[in-house]
């Protein structure tokens, strides 16, 4: 890359140009107003000049002072954040974060070290091979001592002096990797510094408790960006269960609510930031808490299920609230714990006056489920009225996210199975059949999206069948 030099010109606002006497240079108005700007541009120019992703990511690692992996990251123009979810688009059964790749990056100055599986990956990621990922890391093949990897060649600590005016919003490294910001503007009104940054370690944060255990590392600025951040990973993590189930998606959840911890126990933000980085923390701790309870982790599920009770309560967020009591009401009738299920629906009721109609479907579902277990047929054929009529009055109105399973065929499906449960506890032949008939339509009804659904009660249907001592319908629909 000796035939590249960067250079800012002031009076001309040149910022990239080849050494040749004949190559163009921008114009000032075309100058990038941040650093991942001028990345961009700078991998549009080499390109077209028919540099590949390898040569690329040489003169970043010079130009920016970053390592390799950092250096190939930017050369594809991807954020942490974008790393994590391809890895997860190609890798699912092996999820994870941000925070997984900004660990590898920091080391070997932090972090922890990526194993040859990890190298092998990224390096399919970033289309280099593993070797190239470390090409920063001392040569001791050579008789000169260690050299420190953030050492460069001459000309490019003059690359370093250079100021593109980028930010911590648009670097997303600096935003969000190894070293804590320590000026810059705090978002949100009534700025303060939350906690003294310190030092360069790590901060770890207990996956049951969530409670942070002290280590020597700030996380620096904290903005409406990271609030984002951590309920779209949320949602994109709820949506890979519904593809390849729970598995060790919750661990990645748990993680997410953990690097959420961070942010509020050693960021610097605003007072009006506090609130919802709160919230999304809870939200992380609902998915983290569904993904264990999908893959049969019933301790850490309620654990995470409590904590973000805890934190719905403590800035006041009734929706959050009654999202956690409801999904501490389906474990428990999963636990057949149907008493202590009726006492999680009952208390989320008393909150949801001003709740989506869906929310009091899903309030009702999980009564009719505890009430069905208690053999109460008549309660529980009345809770599911009133999630009918509900679901009736759900024209137009929006629905928070975790609602998104409430169809006509999920409340039949849940009618099925609390028939289902009366049987049993009644021995009723009768209720049997109004049950399978029941589970027939929601089987029937089922969009393809909702396919583990789908499967549950094709397996609850074969249940009725049997209890109807009808074999030949048992093994149909197994």
């Amino acid at each position: 890359m000796d035939d590249f030099k960067i250079e800012h010109p002031a009076s001309e606002g040149a910022w990239l140009a080849e050494s040749a006497p004949s190559a163009s240079i921008p114009p000032a108005a075309h100058r990038p107003q941040s650093r991942k700007q001028e990345r961009a541009e700078i991998v549009r120019v080499l390109k077209q000049r028919g540099k590949t992703i390898v040569d690329i990511a040489e003169l970043f690692g010079a130009r920016y002072r970053v390592n390799a992996r950092v250096a190939f990251r930017y050369a594809h123009g991807w954020s942490q954040a974008a790393v994590a979810t391809e890895w997860c688009r190609r890798w699912p059964e092996d999820p994870k974060t941000f925070k997984a790749i900004s660990t590898w990056e920091v080391w070997p100055d932090g972090g922890h070290p990526p194993s040859l599986q990890t190298l092998g990956r990224l390096a399919q990621l970033y289309e280099c091979s593993a070797s190239q990922l470390l090409a920063d890391l001392p040569d001791y093949g050579q008789n000169q001592g260690i050299e420190e990897s953030a050492n460069r060649p001459r000309d490019s600590q003059d690359f370093s002096k250079i100021d593109f005016g980028g930010s911590a919003e648009g670097d997303d490294y600096q935003r969000l990797g190894p070293t804590a910001l320590g000026s810059g503007r705090v978002e949100g009104q009534g700025a303060m510094q939350r906690r003294q940054v310190f030092g360069l370690g790590a901060l770890l944060v207990s996956s049951l408790g969530g409670v942070p255990t002290g280590n020597d590392k700030g996380f620096g600025l904290v903005g409406v960006s990271h609030v984002r951040y951590l309920d779209s990973e949320s949602v994109r993590l709820r949506n890979l269960c519904y593809l390849h189930g729970g598995g060790s998606l919750w661990r990645a959840a748990l993680s997410l609510s953990q690097e959420g911890y961070l942010m509020l126990e050693q960021g610097q933000y605003g007072d009006d930031l506090a609130e919802g980085l709160q919230q999304a923390i809870g939200r992380a701790q609902m998915c983290a808490g569904w993904l264990a309870l999908d893959s049969g982790r019933h301790d850490i599920a309620r654990s995470s299920f409590n904590e973000a009770l805890s934190l719905a309560r403590q800035v006041g967020d009734p929706h959050l609230e009654i999202h956690a009591l409801c999904n501490l009401a389906f474990q428990s009738n999963f636990l057949e714990m149907p008493r202590q299920a009726l006492r999680f629906a009952e208390a989320a009721d008393r909150v949801s006056k001003n709740a989506a109609p869906k929310v009091r479907v899903v309030l009702n579902l999980r009564k009719a489920t505890a009430l069905s277990m208690m053999g109460d047929e008549g309660g529980s054929g009345k809770a599911i009225t009133e999630a009918r009529r509900y679901l009736d009055r759900d024209r137009d109105q929006p629905v928070p996210e975790w609602c998104g399973f409430v169809t006509r065929a999920e409340v039949d499906g849940v009618d099925g199975t609390r028939l289902l449960n009366v049987a049993r506890v009644k021995e009723d032949s009768r209720v049997a059949r109004r049950a399978a008939r029941t589970l027939e339509l929601a089987i029937a009804a089922h969009e393809p999206r909702f396919i583990r659904n789908k499967a549950l009660y094709r397996v609850r249907l074969a249940q009725s069948q049997l209890s109807l001592g009808s074999v030949q319908g048992h093994c149909m629909f197994r």
